[in-house]
């Protein structure tokens, strides 16, 4: 029943609605307070990254979706000998670095070749798709040497698309020294009751202080006359915690408490 209940939910118009519910009533009651903890994990991603080649190739193979005439312009253009039906790398001496450059600059001129081929088309949606990802994953990776030829760029672009088959994955970092790729959940809850108040999830490389400024949106500001911003707005009784007065630089055009840590270690 509750798997049942959860996947009506989630295909619903409105699937967040009993979190909604319960949060407001938990501030009716006067069990959220004007402090909030946030705190952030790693979700990782069950898909393959993919190296550059993988990307690109995979990126003209998914023009598969094209109608009938788009898809011959396409394959019109293309001067690989590579019929791009099949997944995976292409053949190449991959202890050449000469061979491994002739075959990145080939895949990028195919890639090119095929995107010029579709300009001023109306394409159906899935078709704009795979054509979008196509042009994003030539474009993050591949840099143009001064004689014309192009190479696998040095470094990583900062939103580079790591997979085909999740291309809102990301490579994100818990500290310095530990990396993951996928998602990066974030909640903000009341110290003092432990009540979520607010989550959401996001790219890995998302940046910590946006998502931290979105999930304290819900805090009211301080009133005028000092009242605590649970009697300013709401006229309860406030929580039996003392309110902070610091502020945090994450949100320049209101004043936040402080971030506490929970007294639970849950």
């Amino acid at each position: 029943m509750l798997v049942e209940l959860r996947a009506r939910l989630r295909r619903s118009a409105d699937p967040d609605r009993i979190f909604r519910v319960t949060t407001q009533l938990a501030r009716q009651l006067g069990l959220v307070g004007v402090r909030r903890v946030l705190d952030s994990a790693p979700l990782l991603d069950a898909v393959a990254t993919h190296d550059t080649v993988s990307l690109v190739r995979g990126g003209i193979r998914g023009l598969r979706v094209l109608p009938g005439q788009l898809a011959a312009q396409v394959r019109a253009g293309r001067q690989r000998d590579d019929d791009y039906a099949a997944p995976g790398k292409p053949a190449c001496d991959w202890d050449d670095p000469a061979a491994r450059e002739e075959l990145v600059d080939s895949l990028f001129r195919d890639g090119y070749r095929a995107l010029f081929a579709l300009r001023g088309a109306q394409l159906r949606p899935d078709a704009a798709q795979a054509a979008g990802l196509l042009a994003t994953v030539i474009g993050q990776d591949i840099d143009e040497t001064s004689d014309g030829r192009f190479v696998i760029a040095e470094g990583a672009a900062p939103d580079r698309v790591i997979s085909l088959v999740d291309p809102q994955a990301r490579h994100g970092h818990k500290t310095t020294a530990h990396g993951f790729d996928g998602y990066k959940g974030h909640i903000a809850s009341d110290p003092d009751s432990e009540i979520i108040t607010a989550a959401d999830v996001g790219p890995a490389n998302g940046a910590d202080a946006a998502m931290a400024e979105a999930l304290l949106a819900d805090l009211p500001t301080p009133g005028p006359d000092g009242q605590s911003a649970t009697e300013a707005t709401a006229g309860l009784e406030p929580p039996p915690c003392r309110p902070s007065t610091a502020t945090a630089p994450t949100a320049p055009a209101r004043s936040w408490p402080t971030w506490t840590s929970p007294a639970s270690p849950r």
